[in-house]
């Protein structure tokens, strides 16, 4: 977890500029409000006509997580992971708003 607060002001510069499937990704895992896995994702990406791979989206998420924006979590018995906003990932929902 990192040890200083998100500066909201980047947080929103950040967003503003990140390309559409990275953008709607982050809008789904606020949207859901629960765990979503790698693949629920993924599936509403492609269903929406965005253009991105499966270890694309794990990466961009991973990266969120080393951050403490999100958090991932291993579904029972599978390989599958299911991330989740943190409480510094709320920040995410303003930015997102606003950006």
């Amino acid at each position: 977890m990192p040890r200083r607060r998100v500066d909201e002001e980047g947080l929103r510069l950040w967003v503003s500029g990140l390309p559409g499937w990275k953008r709607r990704a982050l809008e789904v895992l606020v949207e859901e409000g629960r765990p979503v896995t790698t693949g629920e994702v993924l599936e509403r990406l492609l269903g929406e006509g965005h253009e991105t791979t499966l270890s694309a989206l794990y990466n961009f998420l991973s990266r969120l997580e080393r951050k403490g924006l999100v958090r991932s979590l291993k579904v029972f018995m599978t390989n599958k992971r299911a991330w989740r906003l943190t409480q510094q990932g709320e920040a995410l929902k303003e930015a997102l708003a606003r950006g």
